[in-house]
């Protein structure tokens, strides 16, 4: 009675038709042009990540894209001698899509946050916020970029 019960999950399992797909099949658009506002360095970032995009020729769509970038630092902690001990820093980007004839064809917005410990010095306090924004932005992107395949291949 095990050994069926077993087999009939596995058979479902097995066949229940799941299928991974494969990114690189989705990029039947091409982006012209990436328009960035906000936070320059966050920016260059996520532009570098969305140009990789374009690494494929011989697309038929082709969309202009506009990002508007902020970034907000908070004070997340302070100890008993009313010293800052963590900053929380929030990073929200609204993504517009348009074809060239500048008609708008989607808009989102993404966000990540993320925390940071302050260090012993101000140099140390600095090297962890860049860190941190570093690996937010680049969690950012792939949203952007998930977000741009669901969005742009339902058209």
């Amino acid at each position: 009675m095990k050994n069926f019960i077993l087999l009939v999950i596995f058979t479902l399992g097995i066949g229940c038709g799941f299928k991974v797909i494969n990114k690189s099949q989705l990029t039947n658009f091409n982006l012209k042009e990436i328009n960035t506002s906000g936070e320059n360095r966050i920016n260059y970032k996520l532009k570098n990540k969305l140009l990789i995009l374009n690494q494929t020729e011989n697309n038929n769509k082709s969309y202009s894209i506009n990002l508007k970038t902020d970034k907000i630092k908070k004070i997340k902690e302070k100890n008993i001698n009313n010293v800052i001990t963590k900053y929380e820093i929030e990073i929200f980007t609204q993504v517009i899509v348009k074809t060239l004839q500048e008609k708008e064809v989607a808009r989102f917005t993404s966000s990540e946050t993320g925390n940071y410990e302050t260090g012993g010095r101000h140099s140390q306090t600095i090297t962890n916020e860049k860190k941190l924004i570093s690996l937010i932005t680049s969690d950012l992107a792939d949203q952007i970029i998930d977000q741009l395949f669901t969005k742009l291949n339902d058209l």
